[in-house]
């Protein structure tokens, strides 16, 4: 048997090993962080707009355009979840809103390290979005035809909706690292300004790196 010891090159600490002699791992910091300091990781929501995170145009509910959140100096950024929300009346699952059937759809793409992940691929109705996403077997909001609909979203007015739990299937998150080319990109090809409104939002967390970094 050769016996060794992990450690923290920068604090010293020691690895730690529970009573089945299993080293203990996380994902996640173990411990709360220490007074005085700052949190290292911190929570995050914005919506996509066409010049960024929560800035330029955040309702899509307009002629075609891209809809993006980019990476920033300073924090990776970990997306745990992607809700797009289209208020309308009328709205079915047989189309985008009240306004039938798109012709060249809605994509939802992320770029890790200049190669692209498409999420939604060309959806032209909401139900190809819902399939497209993984969401069933979530919470749905509803019944048959008003399953994941939010009844009465403004006035009565309902809003279709479409929840990715991308931390759920990626370990983390989608993760955007600070300073790369990495983003996510929502692309409405048709002409969405016949619903009343739609708007894509994300939630997720910051990671800052230590100050020794």
């Amino acid at each position: 048997m050769i016996k060794s010891l992990v450690t923290d090159p920068k604090n010293k600490r020691a690895a730690l090993i529970d009573e089945s002699h299993a080293l203990r791992v996380t994902h996640y910091p173990p411990d709360l962080v220490p007074p005085n300091t700052a949190n290292r990781y911190r929570y995050f929501t914005a919506l996509l707009g066409t010049t960024g995170a929560d800035s330029g145009t955040t309702d899509m509910a307009t002629t075609a355009a891209e809809y993006f959140i980019s990476s920033n100096a300073d924090y990776d950024l970990y997306i745990t979840h992607i809700l797009i929300v289209t208020a309308d009346q009328n709205a079915t699952h047989a189309q985008w809103g009240n306004i039938g059937v798109l012709t060249n759809g809605i994509d939802l793409v992320l770029t890790e390290s200049g190669e692209g992940t498409t999420v939604i691929n060309a959806a032209k109705t909401h139900g190809q979005a819902l399939a497209q996403t993984g969401l069933f077997g979530y919470h749905t909001g509803g019944n048959n035809a008003q399953a994941f609909i939010l009844i009465n979203w403004t006035s009565t007015q309902d809003a279709q909706t479409i929840l990715v739990p991308v931390g759920d299937i990626v370990p983390g998150g989608l993760r955007i690292g600070r300073g790369s080319k990495d983003k996510i990109t929502l692309t409405t090809n048709d002409d969405v300004s016949g619903v009343d409104e739609m708007f894509a939002r994300v939630i997720g967390y910051r990671h800052y790196p230590e100050e020794t970094e």
